[in-house]
């Protein structure tokens, strides 16, 4: 398995504004909040370490400790919660409430008791608390948060194991899961409003808004595999979702999406791709980033660096005037596939996020 550093550690490069010190508090009340976490996030989304007001991924050095460091606040019984002293910047607050398993009790007043990172494994079941964008400029602030929603949204990635980490927002990631971290950057990761370590690869999200809601999903396993979907929820809906995995595991999606069909089969047109062929794909795709993703070690890493692309085209080759994510999504693609064929494997065809019931609560 990936170490946590592995992991989380590109998370960076999704996107981490570092504030620089000076003084202000934050306070603030989330209703029916008790017995959940109130979590201080730089305003592109990533958590803060409190004991270095920067970004928790910033120090790598460290990571292992910052991803259990984060900077939040106990929610008291009233609702109230105090994330104290702040340096001056622009911050999102995120609360959330994990539910106990059974037979388990919390100390409201006691802050050791409360969850403080979703990298740890908590439980299966996650209420949105609210989350609000909050500007700190040599003055305190109060912020007032409240459960966007009466939604609920029950989510199998098929992994039967804990190292699954999952990611809702209301805004789409911006990329094929085949790329994964490029497709968290932006305002994917930056309006994040739930995230949980998935106990046995399953997790309830409550309190979700009415409207389209997005995942992400990535497992750190020596094989990494990566997912994301929508799903479109009324206000008074209970929904349960399926969500694939994209990688070359046995059960995994192997094949794109229809959108994408055309472009694997334009890279394929004149026969299996050469390392050749690769590095000029990169080169058109890419520009002047072509040599330094390239060499890149970890690919997680490269991975989260393409998130600079999203939204632009390519300039120049066969490929011109197509957005360059999905060109490069095409093209793994058309790697995993011909992966299989020399494997002896027929590819797995596409499939995404799969609505398997709704149910109206009424309430």
């Amino acid at each position: 398995m990936h170490s946590l550093k592995h992991v989380v550690g590109v998370m960076i490069l999704i996107g981490a504004g570092q504030p620089a010190f000076a003084d202000g508090t934050i306070t603030g009340n989330a209703s029916d909040g008790a017995g959940g976490r109130a979590i201080l996030c730089t305003d592109s989304g990533i958590p803060l370490r409190r004991e270095t007001a920067q970004a928790f991924t910033a120090d790598m050095d460290a990571i292992e400790e910052a991803a259990h460091d984060f900077w939040s606040a106990p929610i008291a019984p009233d609702g109230s919660f105090d994330l104290g002293l702040v340096p001056d910047g622009d911050y999102r607050v995120v609360a959330l409430r994990w539910a106990l398993a059974p037979g388990e009790s919390v100390d409201t007043n006691d802050q050791s008791d409360y969850p403080e990172s979703v990298f740890n494994v908590q439980g299966q079941d996650v209420t949105l608390l609210g989350s609000t964008q909050i500007t700190i400029h040599n003055a305190d602030a109060t912020v007032t948060l409240r459960s966007p929603g009466k939604a609920i949204l029950h989510i199998d990635c098929g992994a039967p194991n804990d190292e699954t980490l999952l990611i809702a927002s209301p805004r789409p990631t911006a990329a094929d899961p085949i790329l994964g971290f490029a497709g968290w950057a932006g305002p994917f990761i930056q309006h994040w409003v739930a995230g949980n370590r998935m106990p046995d690869g399953k997790t309830t999200l409550r309190g979700l808004p009415a409207g389209e809601i997005h995942i992400a999903i990535f497992s750190w396993d020596n094989n990494p595999g990566w997912g994301a979907g929508s799903v479109t929820l009324k206000e008074n809906e209970e929904v349960w979702v399926e969500q694939p995995f994209v990688t070359t595991w046995s059960d995994a999606v192997h094949s794109p999406p229809k959108r994408l069909e055309p472009l694997v089969e334009k890279l394929v047109a004149n026969g299996e791709l050469t390392s050749q062929d690769t590095s000029q794909i990169f080169a058109d795709v890419l520009g002047n980033q072509a040599e330094e993703l390239m060499s890149t070690r970890n690919p997680m890493a490269a991975m989260a660096k393409l998130g600079s692309l999203r939204g632009k085209l390519v300039q120049s080759g066969p490929h011109k005037g197509t957005h360059a994510l999905d060109v490069l999504a095409a093209l793994g693609y058309a790697q995993i596939q011909s992966m299989m064929k020399k494997q002896g494997r027929e590819p797995n065809p596409h499939r995404g996020l799969k609505v398997l019931r709704r149910r109206d609560t009424g309430s």
